[in-house]
Order: structure tokens, then C-alpha cells, then sequence
């Protein structure tokens, strides 16, 4: 299909298809930097991943969904869930400073009716966050056999019975 970008087989990809494909190059971006993260801590397990999404970032946040979704489905990383956060845009007044939020492409300041402002958010695209739960670490092993000598020696001395509590000298 030309002017899409896509190489594909004729009649193949529709034009929503093709303008998801942005949300599935920045899902796989997304998820080659949470396995560059996850890697620098051995046995440890991603969770939730969260990214900010401003209104003229140009990502429609449903397609993004989607794509890491699908890109996460039957992988090593199944459970991994995502969390966007959408950020509206905001303006800031040149004149007398107010910030506000733009509705309908109105770029006029509600305060002073100036036209004069500055966009000071909502084209942000960012990972914010990386959920991750650490491997539990286990007792060498070294340190198992010598508590588990010791609950025998207090056997031995004692009696079974007596497992667990103190000897008396």
C-alpha cells in the first residue's frame, strides 16, 4: 500500500493496521528496555510497566495496549502488564503565566484572553515506572546443614522430645 510505509502482500493490511504499527515498534522498544533491566537482576520477575502517553505524542494509547499485549502474549514475560498514563495538553500564558489545559484546539488563556501561551505538556512519551519483584534469596546451602546439625546435636543430647527448646546446663 503506498504512502503507509508497510511491506506487505497486496490487500493485506488495512490503514489502521498500518498506522498500529507505530504502537508496535514502541511496545517492542518498551519491552527491550524492561528485558535490559530485568537482566541486570538475575532470577528477578517484571511485573507491571508504566508510561506516560501526552495527547499530541502522535501514540493512540489503545493501540499501544494492543500491541504490548500482544507482544507479551505466550512470551517469557506473560504476566507483564501494562499502565498508561495519558497526559493532556497544557499551555502556559505568555502574558500573565496561568496555565491551562487546552480543549478544542482553544489556545486563548481563560484568564487574560491572550493568544501568546506555550505548550508545556502533553507531547510526552516516556517509561515512567518498572514493577519488579527481586528473587527471593535462599540460605547457602553451608548454612542450612550447620543449623540442621544443630537441631540434631540438641536431639541427640536431649531427646526428641526436646527439639526446639534449649538444652539446661
Amino acid at each position: 500500500m503506498p504512502g503507509f510505509g508497510c511491506r506487505v502482500k497486496k490487500g493485506s493490511l488495512t490503514p489502521d493496521t498500518c498506522s498500529s504499527m507505530h504502537e508496535l515498534s514502541i511496545a517492542n522498544s518498551i519491552l527491550e528496555a524492561a528485558r535490559a533491566e530485568a537482566a541486570r537482576r538475575p532470577g528477578a520477575r517484571l511485573v507491571k510497566v508504566g508510561v506516560r502517553v501526552g495527547e499530541l505524542s502522535g501514540v493512540e494509547p489503545d493501540a499501544l495496549s494492543f500491541s504490548f499485549e500482544a507482544l507479551v502474549r505466550g512470551s517469557d514475560l506473560e504476566p507483564l502488564a501494562l499502565e498508561i498514563e495519558t497526559c493532556p495538553r497544557r499551555q502556559r500564558c505568555s502574558l500573565c503565566g496561568r496555565i491551562f489545559r487546552v480543549v478544542d484546539f482553544d489556545l486563548c488563556c481563560p484568564d487574560c484572553g491572550a493568544f501568546e501561551s506555550r505548550c508545556i505538556s502533553g507531547d510526552e512519551l516516556e517509561m515512567v515506572y518498572l514493577e519488579i519483584e527481586e528473587a527471593q534469596v535462599a540460605p547457602a546451602p553451608e548454612m542450612g546443614l550447620r543449623a540442621a546439625a544443630r537441631a540434631g546435636e540438641r536431639e541427640w543430647k536431649n531427646g526428641p522430645s526436646s527439639l526446639g527448646k534449649e538444652s539446661p546446663q
